[in-house]
């Protein structure tokens, strides 16, 4: 598996399969991380991905092991690790390490969970590494 380094971050919206085809093609990933990922993005509203739009996620390892077609919870643990090391996504821990939002009056939530804004800050270098694959 592959690390993609820091290139400027997408300047619009990107559909989020769009994403997943250019991560599936870019070869980076191993399949569980990938399902993984598919989990994760099962998880927003919409199909497209606004870079600060609310992209942190807050799925139960329950949502993801069924979403992932019964995977265990190590096969989830080890997709996730592997999603924050290739930079896919980042963790947004909480205290408790627990994953949740917090709406406020008048502000944005606070969310702790897994932020889907990693993977479009890299958009550039993930399509450049996609593009390098299928040649």
């Amino acid at each position: 598996m592959n690390h993609i380094t820091s290139a400027p971050a997408y300047p619009g919206a990107v559909d989020k399969w769009r994403l997943f085809e250019t991560v599936t093609a870019a070869e980076i990933l191993n399949p569980r991380a990938l399902g993984v990922l598919r989990a994760l993005l099962t998880c927003l509203p919409g199909r497209d991905l606004t870079p600060g739009a609310g992209l942190v996620v807050f799925p139960s390892n329950r949502t993801l092991q069924t979403r992932c077609h019964g995977a265990s919870e190590s096969t989830i643990r080890r997709g996730l690790s592997d999603l924050v090391k290739a930079g896919i996504i980042a963790r947004r821990d909480s205290a408790s390490r627990k994953r949740f939002a917090v709406h406020r009056a008048g502000q944005p939530p606070l969310a702790f969970g897994f932020d889907l804004n990693a993977a479009l800050s890299i958009w550039q270098d993930l399509q450049n590494a996609a593009e390098r694959a299928i040649e």
